[in-house]
């Protein structure tokens, strides 16, 4: 039984965690199922005394949240004050570390990207390069839509379109997400497998049996679709009965295979046709650029680090 907390920030709302935690193990155990659950958290409010009360449940992994180095990720995470987070998360990942959970660092893409390095460099210095990384560009959706929808050629060119101060342009999101890769490998930091296949490669949007649940009860499939109320795809009753509205059916009868352009594509059907929710809110047969499946480099450079002997570069 997998199941992630994340928000918002789960540690809000502490007891409430624990309660569900202890409710699902309860109902796990009398089923014979394994419940691993995962925790995601901006690491602000982690501390000993909650590592401590974790340890009675088998977690698969923490997952936490960096903007860049230092100076970049205190411009996007911070208090109401001003004063930046930064050290708290790495000092929360180091804890973690040494406390021997599965710690998991997602490094948002903003326009900063190319400054990497410098975080990369911190981390290895404090001793944290054994963290997994997995980077996520940042999308501004109301920006990002219409520019893929000019990209393939289905609005209207004296569109004028805002241009973001904070995410990628649409245009650049590969090249942003092969260079992050390249700068981590270089830092000796270990890459995760490309997420190749049908199991591993489509999103968690695109299986039957993979929702995601806000505190009233609505049901999305997509984090990119939370709390945009057209994307519900059903809600949860007060007798524990999920109901699935007509948009579920609508959003699983998306098969790639049927896209003229994916269809005679060597990566289907690894890539899945790519974002779902971009399809659908864009009103576009095929999303690859902003999708999660790997680019050639990035294989390159998994591979490399796979069989240094025979593709390294001495």
């Amino acid at each position: 039984l997998p199941l992630d907390f994340y928000g918002g920030e789960p540690l809000m709302e502490r007891e409430l965690l624990f309660y569900i935690l202890d409710d699902l193990q309860q109902w796990s155990e009398e089923r014979s199922l394994r419940f691993t659950p995962n925790l995601a958290t901006n690491s602000t409010l982690v501390n000993s005394a909650f590592v401590d009360e974790l340890s009675p449940y088998t977690i698969g992994f923490i997952r936490t949240t960096l903007d860049g180095p230092e100076e970049v990720n205190n411009q996007y995470r911070h208090y109401k004050n001003g004063k930046g987070t930064y050290e708290e998360i790495v000092t929360t990942i180091g804890l973690l570390l040494d406390t021997g959970y599965d710690v998991r660092v997602q490094i948002n893409l903003n326009r900063q990207y190319k400054r990497l390095p410098e975080l990369f460099d911190d981390l290895t210095e404090r001793g944290l390069n054994k963290i997994k990384i997995r980077f996520y560009p940042i999308i501004d959706s109301f920006i990002t839509i219409p520019e893929a929808q000019k990209h393939y050629g289905i609005l209207n060119e004296s569109f004028s379109l805002p241009e973001s101060k904070i995410a990628i342009p649409y245009e650049e999101i590969s090249r942003a997400r092969d260079y992050a890769y390249g700068a981590a490998f270089n830092g000796g930091f270990k890459l995760p497998p490309p997420p190749l296949g049908i199991k591993s490669g489509l999103c968690r949007g695109a299986y039957c049996h993979s929702y995601l649940v806000d505190p009233s009860g609505d049901v999305y499939k997509c984090v990119g679709s939370m709390l945009i109320q057209s994307l519900r795809i059903g809600c949860i009753h007060e007798d524990g009965q999920l109901e699935r509205y007509p948009f579920f059916y609508k959003w699983m009868d998306t098969d790639p295979t049927y896209i003229e352009k994916c269809s005679s594509c060597t990566l289907l059907p690894s890539c899945g046709g790519g974002c779902v929710v971009g399809r659908q809110v864009g009103k576009i047969p095929h999303f690859c650029e902003v999708s999660f499946f790997p680019g050639e480099e990035y294989i390159k450079l998994y591979i490399e680090q796979e069989h240094p002997e025979e593709l390294g570069s001495g």
